[in-house]
């Protein structure tokens, strides 16, 4: 199956496997597409502030830390740091708050980790540079919704009283 993250694969597994997951939750599984997203966003800054000498862990090593350190903002630029706040942010929400998440909330935050990835790709990689004209196609996130334990029962139900 393709995916979006395919260029993570070869030289940075530990990026591929959490943006993998929230590519293929967006539809079955918005809250968890989030969530995965916040995941993948944080291994990757964590590996920047753990690798790249420009940059010195801030007072609190929470991702939240990191992305306001200004060492990192200037060396990502604003629009990446608004993109990687935009994942945290949605990330958090998916895991701390009651309310619902949408499909289109949570393929907004993979689109998102893509940016953020490819730059972490084009910027740190050895071998397997992505290539520059490489851009987030949503079509790729697969289509399929979860079926509902409720709904299950629901169709045995309905099944029993149509035999």
């Amino acid at each position: 199956m393709v995916s979006n993250f395919g260029f993570l694969n070869p030289e940075w597994p530990e990026l591929y496997e959490p943006a993998r997951r929230a590519e293929l939750a967006v539809f079955a599984d918005p809250r968890a597409a989030c969530f995965y997203a916040r995941r993948g966003l944080e291994v990757a800054v964590s590996w920047m502030f753990a690798n790249d000498g420009s940059l010195r862990l801030p007072y609190d090593d929470t991702l939240s830390a990191m992305l306001h350190d200004p060492g990192f903002q200037d060396l990502v630029g604003k629009p990446l740091f608004y993109k990687a706040r935009a994942v945290k942010d949605l990330g958090n929400r998916a895991v701390h708050k009651a309310g619902p998440i949408q499909s289109r909330e949570a393929m907004g935050a993979v689109g998102q980790l893509f940016q953020v990835l490819f730059w972490v790709a084009r910027t740190y990689s050895r071998d397997n540079r992505p290539a520059d004209r490489l851009q987030f196609d949503p079509a790729l996130a697969p289509r399929v919704k979860l079926v509902h334990e409720t709904s299950l029962d629901q169709m045995r139900q309905q099944a029993a009283e149509l035999a």
